[in-house]
């Protein structure tokens, strides 16, 4: 018997209901008693790659419990043959607990800690493997959920604040810079404001800055001009980096110095040209690269199994004019472990007729330099075939070429080896600063057109495309003081208020205090101005604690990509697919495709990492909307479905649909029975519920609930979606674009695609939709229709879908078992109330945790596409109810 059921018990109480309760933590000194014996039949758990006998206990507890206490033990050594996970995550092994009774997982949840603990018969001691027959145990300041009082929905504290960067709590002047190099910005565009005041930042580090104060006056003017240096521009999702100017004194000033280095002797001519190459175009979820960002220039294998991944052609932007000389090239990338069969990689570089090989032993990300004698404009890089596969991704390239020292065309930066005197010819009036030190540039005053450099220094010559013009903005701080302490928030661009209005006035007339958020302001305020995902997760985390856990809800309201600036477009010409108005908190949670979008993690407050805590402390989800015809649209959609009474027929019936086990070949799924795990659930529900089901199986003679026939299938399937019920669950295989494959050489071959949503009329029947598949709401993924098929339900106009709930990454059938049996226990259990499809799926990953907490990575990857606190428009056939008006 599993006592897991108080826990979805508690997620209702969290999420669905409003009188400001407070919970009392369990005492320090009280523990909780766990006792097992042999009469006690256990149901299979899956643990790793293995499945044992385990009781789950799910605790509530004080702080984060160690292990608990055995106090009596019965066992002997065991040689029974354990069974093995049909479908084990990556990585997953076949060792068994160290322990017969363990926490085997924890959450925090608005404030509330709870454990699961896991009674394991089976275990090791020693490297022997063990079989328990009897076992006491006590947890020390746990106490079973069940025995705990009732929560509200305000949170108990414990979230901490994150504190805004100071300097943009204050005027300022923004500076966003786009080139990298030396920036300079005319006084005229500054407020003025004595220099000596002055300082410059970028976050929290000031950046040394240089007045050249023209009438030495002290004060900034019109024919004054600032320089500093930005040595690098952009990150993963912006293209630029945001300065901020402030005129308080705040520390004490970093100023860029001037020297003069008058050359003595003969000077030189020539140096090391430095340069950076790098393309992305291929994303790896898998492999974070580098640069952290997934993104890669390239993808060479052995073998050559593919030719256009055969070689890799870099074409160098030089801006000195080259001399002949040995060039050296540093080359970054990262091996596919996964794939690459050997311990050695080796790849071969040439330029012109000069080439050479890199060879290293590690995985994983990596950096090796070559040095060539001839540095011609283009470099290349292939594959060298072996004995065994290998699969090697390319970043990028850094180059020192030799290169005369002539900026006629344009400033460079450049390395000089030797210490002496150096001619520079076509400065054109250009400062050379030596920034070796990125942090501490200075400026160097020449005379005439040579200077004296230092051995092993990085010199920069600002002109052209290294002497850039920052955006100048004038900045004054938000007020954010309303968003600080509602219970419902929507971040949207400014310019969709009036398109979300509808449904921000529906949520305010039902009892809400709701806000509406410009992003920009969260990433000025939390992100020092720069877009990204964890500024917004900061705000919401200092809105939940300033606002003393009323925070409820938030929601998301635009699309969103990971690749941000479309580098996986075909050609430059193409209109852009990957739109990315509020970004996906992309993080390493799916155990088989690595990174994905974690819309949970946005929801997640406790700790400064989401990947601290499992359970969300907010209901999250999002409006993936590219414009604001769409915000419109789909905000209507909901208004629509909320305010409107549906047909008793439809409110009180729920579809299931499911893919085939048994193949048409007389093989069956590894996967598992899809359809007896539809029945499971839909075999709970009330005898008031109508259930219409439709399994697809080849192998069946007739049409029933199994459907034989693929035309049939995807037609009762499209039925239930446009107007059949009022949920729809689908659970089976999936991915981005579709439900399932049926026949092959059916058409169509899925049982729903992409675009069969774009013609659905149900406006006035809706569904909500669970998704229990892979991928089918992975709105990130960048590709050249720019939406899942989960997007495409809820984008309709006319029908579709008023939320769905389903997956950025792949999992296993048992995950997405216990996330729908979580999800319909609370929904009957909440009849005839109408709980909000954010606390149903709360409900489900409780479950989850709770009953296969193995496979919690689920929580981490299904997401809601609407709003959260849409109800589910459900009821009993003979109940009637009215729309929903207030809380």
């Amino acid at each position: 018997m599993r006592h897991h059921r108080p826990l979805v018990l508690l997620i209702l109480l969290l999420c669905s209901c409003w009188p400001a309760a407070t919970s009392v933590a369990a005492p320090a000194s009280q523990a909780y008693e766990i006792a097992w014996d042999a009469a006690e039949s256990l149901p299979l758990v899956d643990y790793g790659a293995i499945q044992l006998p385990m009781r789950l206990i799910t605790l509530r507890t004080t702080g984060q419990p160690q292990q608990p206490a055995i106090t009596q033990l019965q066992s002997a050594p065991s040689n029974e043959p354990i069974r093995r996970v049909p479908q084990p995550p990556p990585g997953a092994t076949d060792r068994l607990p160290e322990q017969p009774v363990f926490i085997i997982a924890r959450g925090t949840q608005r404030g509330v800690s709870m454990v699961v603990v896991a009674i394991s018969p089976l275990y090791q001691s020693g490297g022997v493997a063990m079989r328990a027959t009897a076992l006491r145990a006590s947890l020390a300041g746990a106490q079973a959920l069940g025995e705990a009082p009732a929560m509200g929905t305000r949170g108990q504290q414990g979230i901490a604040a994150p504190t805004p960067s100071p300097i943009t709590t204050k005027a300022a002047t923004k500076l966003v810079v786009s080139t990298a190099g030396i920036q300079q910005v005319a006084g005229g565009q500054l407020p003025s404001a004595a220099i000596a005041q002055l300082r410059l930042w970028k976050g929290e580090m000031q950046i040394a800055l240089e007045v050249n104060d023209a009438d030495g006056n002290g004060v900034l003017g019109a024919g004054d001009t600032l320089f500093f240096y930005a040595p690098t521009v952009g990150d993963r999702w912006n293209r630029s980096d945001t300065y901020w100017l402030t005129a308080d004194g705040r520390q004490a000033a970093l100023r860029i110095g001037a020297s003069t280095a008058p050359a003595s002797g003969s000077p030189r001519t020539s140096a090391y040209e430095l340069g950076t190459w790098r393309r992305p175009a291929l994303y790896d979820s898998q492999y974070p690269g580098p640069q952290q960002d997934h993104w890669f220039s390239g993808r060479l294998s052995s073998f050559n199994q593919f030719q256009d991944t055969a070689r890799i052609t870099a074409t160098l932007d030089l801006r000195l004019p080259r001399i002949a000389g040995t060039a050296t090239y540093t080359i970054t990338g990262a091996v596919r472990d996964a794939q690459s069969k050997t311990a050695s990689h080796t790849l071969r570089v040439s330029t012109g007729s000069a080439s050479g090989q890199i060879s290293w032993a590690s995985g994983g990300s990596w950096s090796q330099r070559i040095p060539l004698a001839q540095n011609g404009p283009q470099l290349i890089i292939s594959a060298v075939n072996g004995p065994t596969y290998d699969d090697i991704l390319i970043d990028q390239i850094a180059w020192a070429m030799p290169a005369t020292l002539d900026f006629s065309a344009g400033g460079a930066s450049f390395l000089t080896t030797v210490a002496g005197a150096y001619q520079l010819a076509g400065l054109g009036g250009a400062r050379l600063y030596d920034i070796t030190s990125p942090a501490a540039p200075g400026r160097i005053a020449i005379s005439g057109s040579a200077f004296q450099a230092k051995a092993g220094h990085r010199y920069l010559v600002a002109k052209g495309g290294t002497l850039g013009t920052p955006a100048v903005a004038a900045y004054t701080p938000p007020d954010l003081g309303a968003a600080l302490t509602a219970q419902v928030i929507y971040i949207a661009p400014s310019e969709w208020a009036s398109a979300l209005a509808p449904l921000v006035a529906l949520r305010q007339g039902q009892g809400y205090q709701v806000a509406m958020v410009d992003p920009q302001a969260i990433y000025d305020t939390w992100g020092g101005g720069q877009l990204g995902p964890e500024a917004i997760r900061s705000f919401l985390r200092a809105a939940y604690a300033q606002g003393g856990g009323r925070l409820v809800a938030a929601t998301l309201v635009g699309d969103g990509t990971n690749d941000p600036f479309d580098y996986a477009r075909p050609t430059s010409d193409e209109q852009a697919n990957n739109i990315n108005i509020i970004p996906p908190y992309l993080a390493p949670v799916d155990p088989w495709i690595g990174e994905t979008a974690c819309e949970t993690c946005y929801a997640q407050l406790d700790g400064s990492s989401p990947l601290d805590d499992t359970l969300p402390d907010i209901l999250i989800g999002r409006i993936p909307a590219k414009d604001a015809t769409q915000v419109g649209d789909i905000a209507a959609k909901i208004v629509r479905y909320e305010s409107s009474l549906p047909s008793p027929e439809f409110a009180s019936r729920v579809g299931f649909v499911a893919d085939n086990y048994n193949q048409a070949d007389g093989s069956q799924d590894s996967a598992g029975d899809f359809a007896a795990m539809a029945d499971e659930i839909a075999n709970m529900a009330p005898s008031k519920i109508t259930t219409a089901r439709m399994y697809y199986d080849p192998t069946v003679a007739r049409s029933g609930i199994y459907e034989p026939s693929a035309q049939q299938a995807y037609s009762r399937t499209r039925s239930l979606l446009d107007g059949g019920a009022a949920l729809v669950n689908y659970i089976g295989h999936g991915y981005v674009t579709q439900w399932g494959v049926t026949d092959v050489a059916a058409s169509p071959n899925t049982l729903l695609s992409l675009y069969d949503p774009d013609s659905f009329t149900n406006s006035a029947n809706m569904p909500i939709v669970l998704s229990m598949t892979c991928l089918t709401s992975a709105f990130q993924a960048p590709n050249f229709y720019s939406t899942s098929i989960d997007e495409r339900l809820l984008i309709r106009r006319e029908g579709g879908a008023v939320a769905t709930w389903g997956s950025s990454g792949e999992g296993v059938v048992l995950g997405h078992r216990a996330l729908q049996r979580g999800f319909y226990q609370a929904l009957w259990q909440g009849l005839p109330a109408q709980p909000s499809v954010g606390a149903l799926a709360q409900a489900g990953y409780a479950e989850l945790l709770s009953s296969d907490p193995t496979a919690e990575s689920a929580i981490r990857t299904f997401l809601i596409l609407g709003d959260p606190l849409t109800p589910a428009r459900v009821a009993q056939a003979d109940h009637m109810f009215l729309p929903l008006v207030m809380r």
